[in-house]
């Protein structure tokens, strides 16, 4: 979300300004949807598990039904354009996870572990969004008088993004409470408990 227009100048360099800040604001706000897209995912999943196929169809078609009425509204009724979508997007998925975790509770009792599920991951993204920010900038105005406008770009996001990932991983680590045996069940999990011991970044137990 942070870098969005950076990363749309490297990937089409010949879109227009205005292109670029629109697609930059799409990826912008839709940033915020996926997050629920992945909420979506593991709560369609465990339904599916316990045998409760047919309820994410349904709460997917109650979310269709008023993802269109809003997108309806917003069309016609504004002139935020595009953002509509998001918008109406962002509601869909919203109501569908809403839904989900109503059933998931009812059926199994489970409840969101609120510190290692939400506030932590949370923490670690805008540590990340404000280290990625940070980055890129520094970076880009370093590299302002000995290169043109797209290397330095594009050498600053990708630089940026790289250490975006490795703020988040740290963060977690340090502050998430990830024990070693979780880190096991991680892929190449000996490696990220090794890592992370030399790195002094977690516990045993």
């Amino acid at each position: 979300m942070t870098l969005g227009k950076p990363i749309i100048s490297m990937l089409y360099p010949r879109l227009s300004t205005e292109s670029t800040s629109m697609a930059a604001g799409l990826l912008l706000y839709g940033g915020i949807a996926i997050i629920f897209y992945g909420f979506s995912s593991i709560l369609n999943g465990v339904l599916q598990g316990v045998g409760k196929v047919n309820f994410p169809v349904l709460s997917s078609s109650i979310a269709l039904v008023f993802h269109v009425l809003l997108l309806y509204v917003l069309l016609k009724y504004t002139n935020i354009g595009t953002i509509s979508f998001i918008i109406a997007t962002l509601l869909y998925v919203l109501i569908i996870v809403a839904m989900n975790y109503w059933k998931v509770k009812q059926y199994i009792g489970y409840t969101v572990e609120w510190r290692d599920s939400i506030l932590m991951p949370l923490f670690a993204a805008v540590m990340m969004g404000a280290v990625s920010f940070l980055s890129y900038n520094i970076l880009y105005y370093v590299l302002a008088t000995v290169m043109g406008e797209y290397v330095r770009n594009a050498i600053s996001a990708i630089v940026a993004i790289l250490v975006a990932a490795i703020t988040y991983i740290v963060c977690l680590l340090k502050f998430g409470g990830y024990t070693e045996e979780m880190l096991l069940a991680f892929p190449k999990g000996a490696l990220v408990v090794e890592i992370a011991k030399k790195m002094k970044l977690t516990k045993s137990g």
